[in-house]
């Protein structure tokens, strides 16, 4: 049945009421739509006031008006916390710079450091080495490998806070200290310009030393490492070889020949090596190939 119900100056029509359930059912309808808890709650049937538990006497009507008295709780009002933000409510310099969040902010070129930052920007890609670098605690910051991963640590939470392109010269001081021929000058004294390729190892190697996961295994061999197994033959002794080992980088040879990726990397893994044999007593030429059974996702 449908009823009507006056509280005070206001009046709430065709309000469901169903006397199969409790009269907490309606007095909680009426909590709704007044703001009054049902302990604060006196409502008036025929002259009785209805219980919580049990209808009793009061039996209402279909159409009839019920009397309501009671104080609602004071409704607060706050401000939000998080209120949102306009871009045109930004600094100007922020909404410059305000797709760079995206992707990280780029970083400037020091002297010839342009190898050094194609290194950084590509290892930045990787989120596996993003999350491995936020939780990272050095143990001591004494050891040069701590803190270059202290060092990079650092920059990579600059990066992604976004904004204007930074400076990385912390991250290239520590650097040149840790890997000094990153340090070498011209005769002018200007800092000379560098392989990416080395640079990339280098760090790669001093990483691989201090992040670990829960295990206690290196991140970088679990996000980046290729498990190669090398075997070469002498071909003079008919000696043969085999090794294992983990490798960060994974090279295309370019020839003539070659006109896909997977040319160059298949060429690559052909290996020629001087070793001695122990059946000659000298040095020989021992050719080869590398195979991987590894898989990367950041391949």
């Amino acid at each position: 049945m449908k009823v009507n119900v006056k509280w005070g100056k206001e009046v709430f029509s065709d309000v469901d009421l169903d006397t199969t359930q409790p009269p907490m059912v309606f007095k909680s309808q009426l909590f709704t739509l007044s703001g009054v808890p049902p302990d604060r709650q006196k409502v008036l049937i025929k002259g009785g006031q209805l219980k919580d538990d049990e209808w009793g006497k009061q039996q209402p009507k279909d159409g009839m008006t019920i009397m309501m008295m009671g104080s609602a709780d004071e409704i607060k009002v706050e401000a939000p916390t998080n209120a949102p933000k306009f871009v045109e409510d930004l600094p100007e310099e922020e909404q410059n710079t305000l797709e760079t969040k995206a992707y990280g902010s780029g970083l400037k070129n020091l002297g010839n450091t342009c190898y050094m930052n194609s290194t950084l920007q590509c290892l930045y890609s990787a989120e596996g080495l993003k999350q491995a670098l936020q939780t990272y605690q050095a143990s001591a910051l004494s050891e040069p490998n701590a803190k270059l991963a202290q060092a990079a640590r650092e920059l990579f939470a600059e990066l992604q806070r976004g904004g204007e392109p930074l400076s990385p010269f912390k991250f290239l001081l520590t650097m040149r200290q840790r890997f000094p021929q990153f340090a070498q000058q011209t005769n002018e004294g200007l800092y000379m310009q560098q392989d990416a390729e080395e640079c990339w190892t280098q760090v790669m190697y001093a990483l691989k030393e201090q992040l670990k996961d829960a295990d206690g295994k290196s991140a970088v061999d679990r996000l980046f490492g290729l498990k190669l197994h090398t075997k070469l033959k002498c071909e003079e002794t008919g000696e043969e070889f085999e090794e294992d080992s983990t490798v960060y980088t994974l090279k295309c040879n370019i020839s003539v020949d070659v006109n896909y990726l997977h040319q160059g990397v298949a060429l690559a893994l052909v290996e020629d090596r001087e070793k001695n044999s122990a059946q000659v007593c000298r040095g020989g030429s021992r050719s080869g190939s590398c195979s991987s059974n590894s898989s990367r996702s950041l391949l």
